[in-house]
C-alpha cells in the first residue's frame, strides 16, 4: 500500500544483492529433505533487500528476477513508481497480475475521488498510456477499491472490487481499458449488500468467469468485525448465500478478522484465511492466524479444522497472517508475523488441506524468517507467491526497507 504514487515492480522487494566472495564455497542449490529451508542460493544468504522509505508496504508479489535473485534491469530500471493521472487522492494497491502477454495489471484505488482503478504497465515496467486514460481504468462510486483483477480468455478484464458501505462492484474492460457496455449497467454490475458494513480484501477468480471476494463484514454487533464471502457466477447471480455471520472465525472473543488470502479449492468450494486480532482481560493485543473452507453451497465446511475454522496462535504471543495462497487441494501457505518473548519478525505458515498445521514445516507448521544484520525490527511478510518449481517468494518490511526471501516448499 502506498502514497500519491503506484510502485509496481518490483511490486514487491527487490534490489542489488551481494554476489558469494571469491574463495567462499558455493551454496548448496538443490532441494533439501526438510520443509521450509530458505534457498540460500537467492539473494543473499536467501534474501534481497531494496531501500524503500516510510510510506510504502508490500501488498503483492510481482517481481522480475535473475534465477540468484537479483533483480532484472531490463524491467524499468530494476524499480517503477509511476505518478498516475488525475489522481490528487489517495492511491492504494491491493493486487496485481500478469497478462499472457507480460505486461501487468495493478487494482487498486485512484482517480480525483479515489474510485477503484485497474493500471496496465507493459512487459517493460512502463505505464500503457494506450490503456484506459493514460494507463489507468476507473469504476464504480467514489471512495472504492479494486482488490482483484484477471484476464479473461477472449483477452477482456475482469475487476472485483468493494465500495462504502457494503456494496460489490463487479466490472468488465476491454483490453484497451474501456468499460464492456453489454456487461451489468455501462459495465459495471453492482451489488448493494443488506449488512452495515463489508469491505472487499482480497478476490479469488475461479477460471470460468465467476468471482468471490472476501473482506471483513460487520453486521449489527459494532465490537465485532468479522469475515465474510461474496460469490458470484459468470452470470453475476449469487452462487452461494452472502455469509452474512461466521462467528466462528473469531472464536467467540470478538475483535476483529481480517482476510488476506482467498482460493477456489477442487471441489468448487473456497478457503478464506488472515488474522484475528482481539483482546482479553489479561492480553490487550492479540493475533492468531484462522482459516475457514466454505462448500460449494455456501456453508462452512465441518470436516475442515474445528467445525470448518483452523485458528491457532502458533505458540506465539501473536500471530498473524497478511497474505497467502490456497492451493487446489485446499491446503495454503500464509506469509505473516509473530511475537513472542524473545523475538519479533516475518514468519510463514502452512496448513494442510483439512485446516490442520502442517507439522512437516518448519516448526509445527511455522517459519520464523531471519535477515542477515537485522537485531531490533525484524519486519512482517505481507506477499507470497509461487514460483514454476514451487518455491515460496515471499516478500515485507524490514526497517525501511522492502525484502524478497525464497523458501523451498
Amino acid at each position: 500500500m502506498m502514497r500519491a504514487s503506484f510502485a509496481v515492480a518490483c511490486a514487491a522487494a527487490c534490489g542489488p544483492s551481494s554476489s558469494p566472495h571469491p574463495g567462499d564455497a558455493a551454496p548448496d542449490c538443490s532441494q533439501p529433505a526438510a520443509h521450509g529451508v530458505v534457498d540460500p542460493c537467492f539473494g543473499e544468504n536467501g534474501v534481497t533487500l531494496t531501500e524503500a522509505g516510510t510510506q510504502q508496504r508490500v501488498t503483492s508479489v510481482l517481481a522480475r528476477y535473475q534465477p540468484d535473485g537479483h533483480i532484472d534491469p531490463s524491467f524499468g530500471g530494476g524499480l517503477v513508481v509511476a505518478q498516475l493521472p488525475d489522481s490528487t487522492a489517495t492511491t492504494f494497491v491491493y493486487g496485481a497480475t500478469l497478462a499472457p502477454d507480460g505486461s501487468i495489471l495493478v487494482a487498486g484505488t485512484a482517480g480525483a475521488t479515489s474510485q477503484a482503478a485497474v493500471v496496465r504497465f507493459t512487459a517493460a515496467g512502463v505505464l500503457e498510456t494506450s490503456f484506459g486514460a493514460g494507463g489507468v481504468a476507473l469504476f464504480g462510486a467514489a471512495g472504492g477499491n479494486a482488490v482483484g483483477v484477471d484476464v479473461q480468455a477472449d483477452g477482456s478484464l475482469l475487476v472485483a472490487a468493494g465500495a462504502a458501505p457494503a456494496t460489490v462492484e463487479i466490472a468488465r474492460f476491454g483490453g484497451d481499458g474501456t468499460l464492456d457496455p453489454a456487461f451489468g449497467t455501462a459495465g459495471v454490475f453492482s451489488d448493494p449488500l443488506t449488512d452495515s458494513l463489508f469491505f472487499p480484501e482480497t478476490a479469488a477468480f475461479d477460471g470460468a468467469g465467476g468471482v468471490a471476494l472476501a473482506g471483513q463484514l460487520q453486521v449489527t454487533d459494532t465490537s465485532d468485525v468479522d469475515a465474510g464471502v461474496a460469490h458470484y457466477t459468470s452470470s453475476f447471480t449469487h452462487a452461494t448465500s452472502y455469509l452474512a455471520d461466521v462467528t466462528g472465525l473469531d472464536q467467540g472473543l470478538g475483535g476483529t478478522v481480517l482476510v488476506g488470502a482467498l482460493g477456489t479449492t477442487a471441489s468448487g468450494g473456497l478457503v478464506a484465511a488472515g488474522s484475528h486480532l482481539f483482546m482479553t482481560p489479561t492480553v490487550p493485543s492479540a493475533a492468531a492466524v484462522y482459516a475457514a473452507a466454505i462448500t460449494a453451497a455456501g456453508t462452512l465446511d465441518a470436516s475442515y479444522g474445528t467445525s470448518g475454522v483452523f485458528a491457532s496462535g502458533f505458540g506465539e504471543a501473536f500471530a498473524s497472517a497478511q497474505g497467502g495462497v490456497v492451493l487446489g487441494d485446499g491446503s495454503l501457505v500464509l506469509a505473516g508475523h509473530f511475537v513472542n518473548a524473545s523475538a519479533t519478525g516475518a514468519s510463514l505458515y502452512r496448513l494442510d488441506a483439512h485446516g490442520a498445521r502442517d507439522t512437516t514445516f518448519g516448526t509445527a507448521g511455522e517459519v520464523e524468517i531471519a535477515f542477515p544484520n537485522a537485531s531490533n525490527d525484524l519486519g512482517e511478510a505481507t506477499a507470497i507467491a509461487i514460483d514454476s518449481q514451487g518455491r515460496y517468494l515471499v516478500a515485507g518490511d524490514v526497517g525501511s526497507s522492502w525484502f524478497v526471501t525464497r523458501y523451498w516448499p
